[in-house]
């Protein structure tokens, strides 16, 4: 999976707080705690194997840090509007935005918290799917939404 670095023309990317259960070990325990069933998955209308979507997500566990709930608000909570939907880009951190987060992660304590950004790249339906969250739907989790236009400044 590419990280946005420097120059980013016309793409977005979105910011995931995702909740497990524990940390994922092998490609069929994440698989299982994502409750994914079917072998693919349709992106950018073209058929995505779901083991590779599992290997860049397990990979990136790999190389990603593991986070508090403290934590997680204290990174996010300037970009919160309201869980799982579309988040504007906000720079004014608000006892509001902090409340919102902490009673939507109720719960979460006793699991691992990762903080994960996927970019769509044209051509890559993969990077389109992981952008999407789709993936994610049966567990808990928050997306905050970027837009970059073609000097790579957020338009949002």
């Amino acid at each position: 999976m590419k990280h946005r670095n420097g120059f980013v023309s016309n793409s977005s990317s979105s910011s995931f707080i995702i909740a497990l259960p524990k940390k994922p070990e092998t490609y069929e325990e994440l698989k299982d705690m994502l409750m994914l069933k079917s072998k693919t998955v349709q992106a950018d209308n073209k058929k995505i194997k779901v083991k590779k979507l599992l290997y860049l997500i397990l990979e990136g566990f790999k190389k990603a840090r593991t986070y508090t709930i403290d934590e997680a608000v204290t990174l996010y909570a300037f970009l919160v509007k309201t869980p799982c939907q579309k988040i504007t880009w906000e720079h004014t951190y608000t006892y509001k935005q902090e409340k919102i987060m902490r009673d939507y992660m109720q719960g979460w304590e006793d699991g691992v918290i990762y903080i994960m950004e996927y970019e769509d790249l044209p051509g890559t339906p993969e990077s389109i799917y992981l952008e999407s969250g789709k993936l994610f739907k049966h567990i808990p989790f928050i997306k905050f939404g970027h837009k970059y236009d073609e000097a790579g400044e957020s338009t949002i």
